[in-house]
Formats: C-alpha cells, sequence, structure tokens
C-alpha cells in the first residue's frame, strides 16, 4: 500500500488516499481505522477524482466539524469550571 495523499479533519481525523498493493485503483480510508462515510468507499480511477471525493466529504460536513469543534470546546470548559469549583 503506498498513501498519496493525507487530509486532516477539523476533527483531527487523517483521510488517507492510497493505492492498494497489485492494483491500479485508488482507495481512502480513515488513518485510525473506522468505517468510511458511503460517498469515499469504493475505488477511484484517478487520484483527482478520490481528491474530489475527499473535498467534498469535507465541505458538504464542515457545519457538522465545526459544531463537534465547539462542543468539545464547550466540553473542556465545563469540566474546567467544576473542578475549579471543587478545589
Amino acid at each position: 500500500m503506498r498513501v498519496v495523499e493525507t487530509y486532516t479533519t477539523p476533527n483531527g481525523k487523517d483521510i488517507e488516499i492510497f493505492i492498494p498493493d497489485g492494483t491500479g485503483h485508488y482507495k481512502v480510508q480513515f488513518k485510525s481505522g473506522g468505517q468510511l462515510p458511503a460517498e469515499l468507499t469504493g475505488s477511484f480511477t484517478s487520484v483527482a477524482i478520490a481528491k474530489v471525493a475527499v473535498d467534498s466529504y469535507l465541505i458538504v460536513n464542515k457545519d457538522k466539524f465545526e459544531k463537534r469543534a465547539e462542543n468539545k470546546k464547550l466540553e473542556k470548559q465545563i469540566k474546567e469550571n467544576l473542578q475549579s469549583k471543587e478545589d
């Protein structure tokens, strides 16, 4: 397997475009593993088409990623506030 390109989502999860050994087609995977969304599954005949699929996924889900990041930030602030009140 040869990784051609790596993207990072706003949540910090790496998405890799790679060529599996013994084939000329490109595939996409999360570097840390996990199930891919439907739009990133399957094989792509060129790296350009795979890049378009990943870019589209990131653009379409931008609001979702931003909301998750916002929620994580808020959760961290709440935990810090609770911890400072306990001290």
